[in-house]
């Protein structure tokens, strides 16, 4: 990685380095916590529910699941608000603390056994900090990283705040399927569940030292010197930036929709649809998130020469033709090699979305109401679409009794985010606002 030019700052190469590590390594803890819930929902559902009917119990689990999601819009309106009024530093700081309470409170919560009702309650509230941290971190980190770029290489350099989110989600899948294989049944449901949350402890001390070691974005030190920093971002947003806002929103779409149906739900839909060994299932998507880890830098810096919507176009199209077919593949063969060859699969178009994503979005707003405008856009999109993306594609399939339901969501999903894409201007090789 070289040297260069980042608005009308130079950046050298060892800053640029050290900004990387600071926000990717805190994102991937981030996201290892966040997402380690999803792996172990039936598990979770099991325990904090009354029910005896396991539809309803995983129901209910993927709903906690998607509350948390509830509280990414206003975490994103919070804390976006405090990073472009008080700087992306202070604000990633912050994110990566109160992401480590939650988690760990959800590691040392009583389960419905020993508390009844309010154990559900009480990862209710869980999930809902997790959240709020989480609606700020997605946006910021991604900011921090575009901004700090050298020109020519948003694309490569953003892209890795996708690679440390699929990171979190490669690190959480592989601590679920170790548990699988290392523990019994009885064992995770007596304790070893809560193993995963436990190591949330290190997110925030590690988080903190990495963030705290790094200097603000050479964009926002910019517009600092030139007193240019919004006043009040977030009414600066509403008052000049909806259309731009509602673009992020649109953008979002088919990325939170595909990467939760696609890598989060999938390990229980093999389990549940095709009856394969939750061991199997968890592998099978581990395989692909390591895959799509690999490839999203690739596109990444592919974005930066040919640009970032030729990308994004050909992810929405692949998606909305390939879905289906795919779903009625794995479903038919009922074989562990086809699920394995879907995840690989998709990891492709996935690839594509990622590695482009992260600075075309962020390109789209100026540095001073970038954190809050593309966290506001993004995150309700996610919260609507995505978190609930589960819990749609569980309640489809009892409705419907047609396992290839969850295929028609993604399938819309990507028809919406393909004319979001066909209507925004290319902005790889303009400066950044």
């Amino acid at each position: 990685m070289v040297g260069g030019v980042a608005g009308s700052h130079v950046v050298a190469a060892p800053m640029t380095k050290r900004a990387v590590s600071g926000a990717a390594i805190g994102n991937l803890l981030e996201w290892y916590d966040f997402s380690v819930y999803g792996y172990l929902a039936g598990t979770i559902g099991k325990l904090f529910f009354a029910s005896t009917d396991g539809t309803t119990q995983l129901l209910l689990s993927f709903s906690i699941f998607g509350v948390g999601f509830f509280m990414r819009p206003v975490g994103a309106i919070v804390i976006g608000h405090f990073g472009d009024k008080h700087g992306r530093k202070n604000a990633l700081i912050f994110t990566v603390m109160a992401m480590a309470v939650g988690t760990v409170l959800i590691g040392i919560l009583p389960t419905y056994q020993t508390a009844g009702v309010s154990a559900a309650v009480l990862l209710t509230l869980a999930r809902l900090i997790q959240g709020f941290s989480a609606g700020g971190e997605w946006g910021g980190s991604t900011a921090f990283l575009v901004e700090y770029a050298p020109a020519g290489q948003r694309g490569f350099i953003g892209s890795f705040q996708q690679v440390t989110t699929v990171g979190g989600l490669v690190l959480g899948s592989l601590v679920a399927w170790l548990l699988t294989v290392a523990f019994t049944d009885q064992q995770m449901l007596d304790w070893a569940w809560r193993l995963p949350f436990l190591f949330g402890i290190v997110i925030a001390p590690v988080g903190v030292y990495l963030r705290s070691k790094v200097e603000e974005t050479p964009k926002y030190v910019e517009i600092e010197r030139k007193q240019e920093v919004a006043k009040t971002p977030f009414l600066e947003m509403l008052e000049r930036y909806p259309k731009e806002t509602f673009t992020a929103f649109g953008f979002t779409l088919l990325w939170t929709v595909g990467f939760y149906i696609v890598l989060t739900y999938m390990p229980t839909y093999m389990r549940n649809q095709l009856s394969l060994p939750y061991s199997q299932s968890l592998f099978a998507t581990l395989l692909g998130l390591i895959l799509l880890a690999a490839l999203i830098p690739v596109f990444g810096a592919l974005s930066d020469r040919v640009g970032r919507r030729p990308l994004l176009i050909a992810a929405c199209v692949l998606f909305a033709v390939g879905i289906y077919p795919m779903f009625s593949f794995i479903v038919a063969v009922h074989q562990f090699w086809a699920v394995v060859l879907n995840q690989l699969l998709w990891a492709i178009p996935l690839a594509f979305y990622s590695g482009a994503g992260p600075a075309a979005i962020a390109e789209i707003f100026p540095t001073k109401v970038r954190y809050v405008t593309l966290s506001t856009g993004y995150n309700i999109a996610v919260a609507i679409f995505g978190g609930f993306a589960p819990t749609i594609a569980t309640y489809l399939i009892g409705a419907t009794g047609n396992p290839l339901a969850p295929s028609f969501y993604v399938i819309a999903a990507a028809i919406a985010s393909l004319i979001t894409m066909i209507a925004i201007p290319e902005t790889y090789n303009r400066p950044l606002k």
